[in-house]
């Protein structure tokens, strides 16, 4: 791959944007949405405060003779949201399981994305947020997806 210059996470947002809503079907944000969005929608690029934010990156000097070679590790906290008129928090909690499987899969199957990342898998940890209101139930789980490149 050609040098991206000192990051790629412009093009790792983009690209996973793009997969999160073939993957999934819902609606994608670029960010945090101030207003309504739809019953079930991914924000790619979270943040519920200053100290947390929504992608970071690390660069590490690889080892070797030569020309540097660059990695750059990656972290994009996702925020899914699966809102129901009832309140069977069950159903939400499987509906959010198998849709996060879905963008899973489609990361593993798009193992090397040329000129956005080499590897990029959904995270181990997750936040899962169920709610109970006056509409129904919300189940809110706070995820995210991992990866690398070399620049």
């Amino acid at each position: 791959m050609a040098s991206a210059g000192p990051t790629r996470i412009h093009a790792v947002v983009d690209k996973l944007i793009d997969i999160s809503g073939e993957a999934t079907g819902l609606q994608v944000l670029d960010g945090p949405h101030v207003g309504e969005v739809m019953l079930e929608a991914l924000c790619v690029g979270f943040t519920d405060g200053p100290d947390r934010p929504g992608y970071t990156v690390d660069v590490s000097r690889q080892q070797g003779m030569g020309r540097p070679r660059l990695q750059e590790d990656f972290t994009v906290r996702v925020l899914m949201t699966i809102t129901s008129g009832d309140t069977d928090m069950a159903t939400l909690r499987s509906r959010a399981a198998v849709l996060i499987g879905q963008l899973d899969t489609a990361l593993r199957d798009d193992v090397v994305v040329d000129g956005a990342w080499d590897r990029a898998v959904v995270g181990g940890a997750m936040d899962w947020i169920p709610i109970q209101h006056e509409q129904g139930a919300t189940c809110n789980v706070i995820f995210t997806v991992e990866g690398s490149s070399l620049l």
